[in-house]
Formats: structure tokens, sequence, C-alpha cells
């Protein structure tokens, strides 16, 4: 099942005192100085996230490519339903500097299946997606700082 635990939100981010347009009154007013030294908000430095990706493959669209990024290497999960039609496939091809692998799937049964990191590919790899009678979703988080 497709998740967000992976994704890094901080609320704090970057964060500045109160102050500007948006604030009802100069910040030093309600901001007394004996606290200023000791409860000043530092900025913060943004942190790293790790930012969801997906490729979808149906009926309508049975081909879809995409490349990954980030700076670290990601993991794979496919999601995928096999169609009312006959013989359903699913195709998964990788393709990066040291060549390319192919990972195929064929006379699954009908319902909902998920293979969770079945690969591990670097960032710079071209994905593609193929199906036949199927739905599939091939889905990886990016780390980007």
């Amino acid at each position: 099942m497709w998740s967000y635990r992976g994704f890094s939100t901080y609320s704090s981010c970057c964060s500045q005192p109160s102050y500007g347009p948006s604030a009802p009154f100069p910040w030093w007013l309600w901001y007394p100085a004996w606290q200023a030294q000791w409860n000043w908000p530092q900025p913060q430095p943004c942190p790293p996230a790790y930012v969801p990706q997906e490729l979808t493959a149906d009926a309508t669209t049975t081909t879809a490519n995409a490349l990954v990024g980030g700076s670290e290497p990601a993991n794979l999960s496919l999601e995928y339903d096999a169609g009312s039609g006959a013989s359903p496939a699913i195709t998964v091809t990788i393709t990066d500097s040291s060549g390319t692998a192919t990972w195929n799937l064929t006379g699954f049964p009908t319902g909902f299946h998920v293979k969770r990191e079945f690969a591990r590919v670097d960032p710079g790899a071209q994905l593609t997606l193929a199906v036949t009678s199927a739905t599939a979703h091939l889905r990886w988080f990016e780390f980007v700082s």
C-alpha cells in the first residue's frame, strides 16, 4: 500500500519571527527584551525530504515512462490489478548506466496485488511501465536535499 511515512515535513522550517504586514503590530511591542536573548526563534535549515513519485499505466495509457531523480537510490514498489481481459501482463524496464533490466509479470489472478521494494534504482535511471489487460502503479520516493 502506498504510504507517506517516508515523507518528512517540518512546520518550523526556515522559521523567522512574526513581523511585517501580517503581524497585528511590530514584534518588539509584544516580545520583551529579556526574552529575546533566551527565546528568540532561531532560523532552522530546511531539512531534506522524500518526494513521492508515481507512474500509472492502464487500458487507456498502456505505457508510461519516467526518470528517477533525487540524490540517493530509490526502492520501487508496484501495485497492480488484473483487468477483465484475458492474460494480463505487466512489464517494468529499468535502464541505467550499467545496462537494462526487465521485470515481467504474467498470468496473475484478478484482484489487487502489491510487490514492495522489488527493485532498487539509482538516480538517473529510466523507467518504463507497460501493461496488457491490467492497471498498475509504479511508485518510489526521491530524496531531495
